[in-house]
């Protein structure tokens, strides 16, 4: 064998055809320096690469869609080339890249996480004490996906709860529609509720409220002037001198020309009524037992009792609770027939010309969303609280011939409720499904303006997000007490308010 030569031959195979053994590096091999190549024994040859890291792709999308869509887009993008070059077998750029998709993916995680704290300390710091009351486009909202907003709310800290008598101090941003707002307030019709309403509105934006000019106490002290009487100038209480008001909304006989010999700025006229049988029954339950000619009614043994109204109602129509008394409050006069339907189409016909809108109990909520449309008022403005309710039942088991009897004498008021029952229906469909989804809306606001105020929790607020329709507010719970406060109680409050 020649010494030079880099091969050997088996001498013991000699002869024969043999593959030559090598004995040094074979220069057509070429080697990678990340491969681990073991040739101890005789045998195949394994190759092993090292072991790869985490890529961190899905901890950076998730940080992407929950935390700082910014740097995770980073996160990602190094995520990707980590496992592209692990997919290529360059172990050591991906784990460089690896690193930075970690890191950015805690980055993001973290600027998430300080950013859902700073927003928790501003609304127990500073938001809880802010009060929205930004202009509302009038009309039907354009809807995302046919759906309305989704409506939710949170308890915050909120400071101590107004003691005692306090007036609450509210932003003054209310952009008015009108000068001056008239409530013609009927009997047993849900009148109550919207007085509370617009009282609580005129102390929220420190409006003046005409009030009856009666001592606190005196009967029917929530009265302008005696039964049955007009509006008169002296009649209203005026703390400041100038007869100059923005809201009315307390008991008085409705006379066009005696209202504008006050209210002579531009004004909103609006009033409810309800279907005659249940106002009827409303009136029965309520005064039942403290009103004399009712509580002679209801001693009557016969079942059919409304057959005896004409028998026991009092002459003056205006001491009246059962005889067409929606009509009578807002001004159809006493010495004409309600039951002569020429004389009723007549005055529903003046009506129409000195009335904005007329209100429907049982379209109560539907007819309160169309008077915020139309004063430019929030949902925050048109919250209540059901007035006068929850009185026993004294009539049980009424029957069809009660109905014939209470209708037949109340024609006067079929007619009205009627005729204006189709005008309201009218303005709900042409507001379309708009209007019934913000009736949705408004109605989901308030119940958990109850829930809240049921709570007993006098440091906190409730917080109400932006709809389609609103822009947000924050609900004290010292208002809720104002909520609750009946007329009467409510209008003592006006009158220390007025002589503050």
């Amino acid at each position: 064998m020649a010494s030079g030569n880099k091969y050997e031959v088996d001498p013991s195979n000699a002869g024969y055809d043999q593959t030559p053994k090598q004995t040094g590096p074979n220069p057509n091999l070429k080697y990678n320096s990340s491969l681990i190549v073991t040739n101890n024994a005789p045998g195949p040859v394994f190759i092993a690469a090292p072991p790869r890291g985490s890529d961190w792709l899905v901890p950076a999308i998730l940080s992407t869609f929950f935390c700082c869509p910014i740097v995770g887009i980073c996160a990602i993008v190094a995520a990707v080339n980590a496992r592209s070059n692990y997919d290529c077998g360059d172990v050591s750029g991906g784990r460089s890249s690896a690193a930075w998709a970690k890191g950015l993916t805690l980055t993001s995680i973290g600027i998430g996480v300080a950013f859902f704290i700073i927003l928790i300390i501003l609304y127990a710091t500073t938001w809880g004490h802010l009060y929205f009351h930004l202009q509302i486009t009038r009309g039907s909202p354009v809807h995302l996906l046919g759906q309305p907003q989704v409506i939710s709310f949170i308890l915050l800290c909120n400071g101590k709860a107004a003691q005692g008598n306090d007036f609450l101090n509210f932003p003054h941003t209310y952009k008015r529609a009108y000068d001056a707002i008239v409530f013609l307030k009927t009997h047993k019709t849900g009148g109550s509720t919207i007085t509370n309403v617009l009282q609580r509105f005129a102390e929220y934006h420190d409006l003046k409220v005409a009030l009856p000019n009666k001592t606190f106490g005196q009967l029917r002290y929530n009265y302008f002037g005696d039964v049955g009487e007009a509006l008169l100038r002296d009649q209203i209480y005026d703390s400041h001198g100038n007869m100059t008001f923005d809201i009315l909304c307390n008991h008085v006989i409705f006379s066009a020309a005696a209202f504008r010999k006050v209210f002579k700025r531009k004004t909103f006229y609006f009033t409810i009524i309800r279907d005659p049988v249940t106002n009827v029954l409303s009136a029965v339950n309520y005064f039942g037992l403290t009103d004399g000619y009712i509580q002679s009614l209801l001693m009557k043994t016969n079942t059919s009792v409304f057959k005896y109204l004409p028998r026991y109602e009092p002459k003056n129509v205006y001491l009246s609770f059962t005889n067409n008394r929606q009509l009578f409050d807002l001004g159809f006069p006493p010495w004409k027939s309600p039951r002569n339907l020429i004389n009723v189409r007549q005055f529903i016909r003046e009506l129409e010309n000195n009335l904005q809108f007329v209100m429907i109990m049982e379209y109560f909520d539907e007819s309160l969303i169309i008077v915020k449309r139309l004063l430019n008022w929030t949902f925050k403005d048109i919250l209540y609280f059901p007035q006068n309710k929850g009185r026993e039942n004294l009539v049980a088991n009424l029957t069809d011939g009660d109905k014939g009897d209470i209708i037949n004498w109340n024609r006067g008021d079929g007619v009205l409720y009627s005729h204006f029952l189709q005008r309201l229906l009218k303005e709900i469909n042409k507001n379309g499904p708009g209007l019934k989804d913000e009736v949705s809306v408004f109605r989901q606001i308030l119940r958990k303006v109850w829930d809240f105020c049921d709570l007993d929790e006098q440091d906190v607020s409730l917080a109400i997000d932006r709809t389609l329709w609103d822009p947000g507010f924050m609900y004290r719970y010292d208002e809720c007490g104002l909520l609750r406060l009946n007329e009467l109680q409510y209008l003592e409050r006006l009158y220390k308010y007025a002589n503050r």
